[in-house]
């Protein structure tokens, strides 16, 4: 974007640009600073700690949809 401007121009845009990039960092550091001083940091963590959850109980009787050629030996059967 900066390519049809004049050289002194260009240097000048990009100086104010980085000066508000400056100042504005130098705000966001020292209004954190000032609310450290003040105490705002100590505010309190509640921690909650994860309930377990209820499953339903169940039984482990599960049966194949399809019969396997296989005992439970894992050896073929002779059928």
């Amino acid at each position: 974007m900066c390519d049809n401007l004049p050289l002194n121009q260009r240097l000048t845009v990009v100086t104010v640009m980085l000066s508000v990039f400056v100042l504005v960092a130098f705000f966001v550091f020292g209004h954190a600073c000032y609310r450290i001083g003040l105490g705002h940091s100590r505010q309190a963590v509640e921690v909650e700690h994860i309930r377990s959850l209820e499953l339903p109980a169940t039984s482990n009787d599960v049966q194949p949809l399809i019969p396997s050629a296989y005992d439970n030996a894992g050896m073929e059967s002779e059928d």
